[in-house]
Parts: structure tokens; sequence; C-alpha cells
């Protein structure tokens, strides 16, 4: 049954009525640039976290997925590498995770009562090589072969694993292989050339953050999570289209993000994008956010990007000078960016405090969005360990008006 909109509304409030939120809004929220109403349903934390060494318990969920057939509060996420911190004062730039012991896993989680269940731990493995290494960032389900995909922050690559873990495969950008024998570093089994050379300027840590599969299983897409002018003040982000089926980059698209003028006090380089979610094979939901938290965030956006315009410049000479190109630019050249349009605004919302890192569509009126806690930890300036007490949750989002 279809409900329209005022019977949705009734329905929503109704369901409201009988949760506990402590600080979240009990109505819907709507903003002039995000046009739907956008209200906090549900809320779960993940209370019996395990403890993983050096006081860290289990966290840093960076990616999130809904198996269509599974129940609608069942999921899949994946845990990256922890917080990265400067270590040693004059050492600006060095990073180093956390912990040794939080290495490359998927958990599959159950929502209900208010809490986070993990159902089941999946280690990421390949028989004769070591994947403690892998930065892991986003996850995407592909149903045509069961396989999930996963963004890595580190080279960058994507990594297609079998449901138990095992690595199929793993795409890296055009060069890898000769930088890697150039270096001295054997190479891996199972890696496949596939991304355009140009992923490998890459800002450091600033890799392939957001993964998304297509409902019918044919396209991948994948960003990264700033620009690829590393240390530069671009708004052109590269979205990439993968034939999963060919195994090869079909297309390019430029997505502009916000400009920081429009927000106070935000950085044009301190915007990036922390998510993707499919919608079909030409509409996408974006996660865009700056990097400030508590009071200092101005921008955490869910767009509803739609790239069935856009200019595929795969290829091309603004390809090769993208990050170079001013928006007036692009217009001149007749280059045709992804159109926006805001679906939530998650400021409004009280997520100015976390990092909303994963997010997956549950049906046409309802998301999913987990925070990346960093494993409850981060670092002082003199680069030690220090307890944060932010939790992992797992909040639904109703809109009153389709994404589709």
């Amino acid at each position: 049954m279809t409900l329209n909109k005022t019977a949705r509304k009734r329905f929503i409030f109704a369901l409201m009525a009988v949760m506990t939120f402590s600080s979240l809004p009990t109505a819907y929220a709507s903003i002039a640039d995000c046009g739907h109403g956008f209200a906090v349903t549900a809320e779960y934390e993940w209370k019996k976290a395990a403890t993983l060494g050096k006081g860290i318990r289990e966290g840093g969920l960076s990616g999130l997925v809904r198996i269509p057939s599974d129940p609608a509060n069942v999921f899949y996420t994946v845990a990256d590498r922890g917080p990265h911190g400067e270590v040693g004062a004059h050492k600006r730039g060095t990073t180093t995770s956390s912990s040794d012991a939080t290495s490359s896993r998927l958990y599959k989680i159950r929502v209900s009562h208010g809490e986070i269940e993990v159902l089941e731990t999946i280690k990421i493995r390949q028989p004769g090589v070591r994947t403690e290494g892998l930065h892991l960032e986003g996850i995407a389900y592909n149903p045509n072969d069961d396989t999930f995909w996963l963004g890595e922050h580190y080279r960058p690559s994507l990594v297609q694993i079998k449901r138990n873990g095992t690595i199929v495969g793993r795409y890296v950008p055009e060069g890898t292989k000769e930088q890697l024998r150039q270096a001295g570093v054997r190479e891996q089994g199972n890696t496949v050339e596939m991304i355009p050379a140009s992923y490998r300027n890459l800002a450091q840590q600033r890799g392939f953050e957001n993964v998304t599969i297509s409902p019918d299983g044919k396209y991948l897409f994948a960003t990264t999570q700033s620009s690829l002018a590393a240390g530069q003040a671009s708004r052109h982000f590269r979205v990439l289209k993968l034939d999963l089926k060919k195994k090869k980059a079909v297309a390019e698209y430029v997505y502009q993000t916000d400009r920081a003028a429009d927000y106070k006090h935000v950085q044009q380089q301190d915007i990036v994008l922390s998510e993707l979610s499919a919608l079909s094979t030409s509409k996408l939901l974006v996660n865009e956010n700056d990097t400030y938290e508590g009071t200092k965030s101005k921008l955490k956006r869910i767009y509803r990007a739609d790239f069935e315009h856009a200019t595929n410049i795969l290829g091309s000479k603004v390809s090769d000078n993208l990050e170079k190109l001013s928006p007036a630019d692009l217009k001149a050249k007749g280059i045709v960016v992804a159109s926006k349009k805001g679906v939530v605004d998650l400021v409004t919302l009280g997520y100015a405090n976390i990092k909303p890192e994963g997010l997956t569509v549950i049906d046409e009126f309802t998301l999913a969005l987990v925070n990346d806690n960093d494993y409850g930890v981060n670092y002082d300036r003199s680069s030690n360990l220090v307890q944060t007490g932010v939790p992992t949750k797992l909040q639904i989002i109703s809109l009153l008006e389709g994404m589709k």
C-alpha cells in the first residue's frame, strides 16, 4: 500500500510517539534548497562492541549497504583502519592506525530495540597474501554475482570479494603495476589495471571513499574522498562509472560541490564526499560534507545527483586538467555537470558532531545512515591516543517525498 503525503506524515508521527530521542528532532525538518521533509524516526547504538586492544572497541563503520532480499533491519557495513594523526613533533602528515587489531573486516548487523547487533564478522582474506593493510571505506553489493565491492583508501583501489571475505580481484589505476615493479614490491594476485591513471594523483589518505552499484548490478560508481587536486581548492569531483560485466571504465562525470563561500568559515578544500548510494543507473545519492565538527560544521547534506545528461569526460583533455578548470571554464567548453537536488540536511538533524559515512536506501521514502566514530579514539597534539566516547549509531531517516 502506498500512502499519500498526509497519511504518511500521520503514520510517521504515530511511530515517533512511541520512541524516545534525546536530542533528535520530533518533527519533519525542511530547508529552502532541500525541499523534502525529513526526520529521524529510529536510532540504534552499538552498545556491546567488543574490545580490540589498547582500550579500543569495535567501531569505525565507514560504509553501509543492504541486500534487497534481506529483512529491512539487516545491513552489511565495513570498518576502516581507525583515525590517523601526526606522529612526532616534526613529522607532519605521517599517519598511524590506532590499533593493529583494526584489520580489514565486514560486519553483518541487525538493528532492533534501540541496539546494533553483530550477526557475523567477515575477515577479508586472500590465500598467500597479507590483507591487513587494506584501508576500506566503502561497500556495495552486486546482485548479479553475489559479491561485494569495497572502496580502498590507500592505493586507491577497488576490491571485489565473495560473501565469505575471499578476495576475487583488486582493481587499480593504470600504471600501478609498473610503479610497484620499480619500487621492488611484489605484485599481489588478481590485480587488474581498470581505473584511469589520473587516480594515482591523490592527496594522502584521500582514496576511494565511496562506491555504489546500480540496482540492476550493471554499473559501479566510485568517487574519491576529495578532489584529485591535492592541496588545492577545486569544486570538481570525478565520478567514475565502471561496467561490471566488461570490467571496464565506461564513463567519468563531473560532480560539482557547493561553494564554500556560501557557508560561514568553510574552506573549499575541506568539502569532501563521504558516501554514494545508487537509485538507478543514472541517479545517485551523494553525501557531501565539510570536515568540521560541533558548531563549526555547516555542510552535511545528502543530495540526489542526476548524471543522465552529464558530459562523459573519460579520456578527454578536460579530464586531463579538470581540477584546474573553474565552473565558468567548464560551461564555456560545453561540459555539463551532474544536476543535484537536496534531500536531507544532516546538520539540521543533529549530525554536526559526528561523521556520517555509511548511507543506504531501504525504500523510496527511507534511508539508513551510520556514523564513523573513529573507534571512539583520536590523537591529541602530542600524537597520544585519547578516548573520545563517541558511540556508533545507525539512524533511520524518513522522507515525506520519494527520492526517485
